[in-house]
């Protein structure tokens, strides 16, 4: 239940932060020096909201990778199938999560450049959601 309120809620806080940026470009429009308004480009994937949650995304692979090494050091186990093997050696591991974080950002960024700005936001809502239940579980099991 809680996993629905939460996506529930980020959806909506999405569009409006989405209608918010779309407001405010709509009005301040790129003049030239003569006052004409010039036609915009593409839209930019790097605005502050995107560039929030790839930063909070980030950290919350961070909080999860400590916890998981943690655990493993202290005769734990990985749960994740897919993590499983990479969590034997600490570089092994860094190198996973940071390949399955540049492709998190390497996907959201073609999924905007594609038109889908919003869906390119809930991949990386959707890494923080993942990556926060897996660090509490960390910290529940140790």
């Amino acid at each position: 239940m809680r996993i629905l309120v939460f996506t529930l809620t980020s959806f909506f806080l999405l569009n409006c932060a989405d209608a918010q940026q779309t407001r405010l470009l709509a009005e301040s429009g790129n003049k030239s020096a003569g006052g004409v308004v010039e036609k915009k480009g593409a839209s930019r994937f790097w605005t502050p909201l995107t560039t929030g949650l790839v930063v909070a995304d980030g950290a919350s692979k961070a909080i999860d990778g400590y916890f998981t090494r943690y655990n493993v050091d202290h005769g734990g186990t990985e749960h994740d199938p897919l993590l499983r093997p990479f969590v034997h050696t600490p570089a092994l591991h860094a190198g996973a999560e940071g390949a399955l974080f540049a492709a998190e950002i390497a996907t959201a960024h073609f999924m905007h450049r594609k038109g889908h700005p919003r869906l390119a936001r809930a991949l990386l809502l959707g890494g923080i959601a993942l990556n926060g239940m897996g660090a509490q579980q960390s910290i529940r099991n140790r």
